[in-house]
Order: C-alpha cells, then structure tokens, then sequence
C-alpha cells in the first residue's frame, strides 16, 4: 500500500522560532520515505526544495491568504 503525506509549510508568527521549524522540517523530510505533497510559497519551497533527498515531494505553491480553508472562515 502506498501513503501520500500532505501538509504545509509556511512562514508566520508563531510561539516557536522560524529556525526551530527549519530544523524540524528538516528533521521530518530525513526521515520520511512516502510521497509527500507540500503546500507553501514560493520562498518557502526554495528552502525546502534542497532537503529533498529522496525526490519524494511534490510542491504546490499557494499563498498562505489562498489557502481554501482560510476563506471559509
């Protein structure tokens, strides 16, 4: 069975530090095999494009403000 990840990554202000998340993401996408999809920026996916090691990621670039769920609420 095949299992597709999908999350996103984006910069914002948060109660965690932007360098904690790169260290994390950096940590998730080492140690992750599967199919990833990852919704971000374009900034964004310049960072995480190189971490890219497994040639697993499929990137879709949206805004933040694009996002459909934001605009529900």
């Amino acid at each position: 069975m095949s299992v597709t990840i999908v999350t996103c990554f984006y910069k914002f202000k948060s109660k965690h530090s932007y360098k904690s998340y790169l260290k994390w993401i950096e940590n998730f996408l080492s140690n992750v095999s599967n199919n990833l999809i990852i919704f971000t920026d374009k900034n964004m996916k310049n960072i995480i494009e190189p971490l890219n090691k497994n040639n697993n990621i499929f990137f879709i670039i949206k805004e933040f403000k694009e996002l459909e769920i934001l605009k529900k609420y």
